[in-house]
């Protein structure tokens, strides 16, 4: 069940059967969420179709959906712009990874297997491995994947789509982030998390991941704003 963390590819997706604006859509989504249009990052109608090769009103419509997910914003006399995170932004998806993380925990204490645990194991491992070399981007990518693994291990299908807003926020958010100073911090609150889960205790799993998500709040309020300072 582990995820692929790879580095995503850089061309268009594939233009799939369905709508232009599905495939406009799809194609500005993953390039801000891979970041190659970054936090303030200007978007423009024309230059979009352009470089995707549709007419202005697919991109339109699919910048209107992208807006309604938070993905864009409007800002005034300027146009359309990939967010620049906030202090106030990354308090507001924290509060809900606090609530969806740890619901997710509760549920999974009760239906998580052996196999899945593993890999729960496997992919912390990973934010060890990475944050000894050096390697935010992948300490980044194994953090998320590891509670995406816990949700999937829930068995709940309408917390998995509530998750997918969600975890589109905290990508975005986290490009602006960082766990460079934090992976031990991290390894060890994870193998909390899976302590719980091991010994099948829902009110210590749920505990364990709201503490672990309050922890990253404080620890990336901290980054902004000294990154602000600089």
């Amino acid at each position: 069940m582990q995820g692929d963390t790879s580095l995503p590819v850089s061309k268009p997706l594939a233009r799939r059967s369905g709508s232009a604006m599905s495939y406009a859509y799809e194609n500005i989504k993953a390039a801000i969420l891979e970041g190659k249009h970054s936090p303030g990052t200007r978007l423009t109608e024309e230059e979009l179709a352009r470089n995707l090769n549709v007419s202005r009103t697919p991109v339109r419509e699919a910048l209107h959906l992208l807006e309604s997910e938070m993905l864009v914003e409007t800002i005034p006399r300027v146009g359309l712009i990939v967010p620049v995170t906030s202090i106030v932004d990354l308090e507001e998806i924290f509060e809900v990874r606090w609530a969806v993380d740890g619901h997710a925990a509760r549920l999974a204490a009760k239906w998580i297997t052996k196999g899945e645990l593993l890999t729960l194991e496997s992919t912390n491992e990973r934010v060890a491995e990475a944050g000894a070399i050096g390697d935010n981007t992948t300490a980044v990518r194994a953090n998320l994947l590891f509670h995406r693994q816990i949700l999937e291990a829930a068995r709940n299908r309408r917390l998995l789509i509530i998750n997918r807003i969600v975890a589109d926020m905290v990508s975005l958010a986290m490009q602006q982030a960082n766990l460079k100073g934090a992976e031990q911090r991290v390894f060890i609150e994870h193998r909390r998390i899976l302590a719980a889960l091991q010994a099948g205790d829902p009110d210590a799993a749920e505990a364990a991941a709201r503490d672990h998500v309050q922890a990253g709040l404080e620890f990336q309020r901290r980054h902004l704003a000294e990154a602000r300072l600089q």
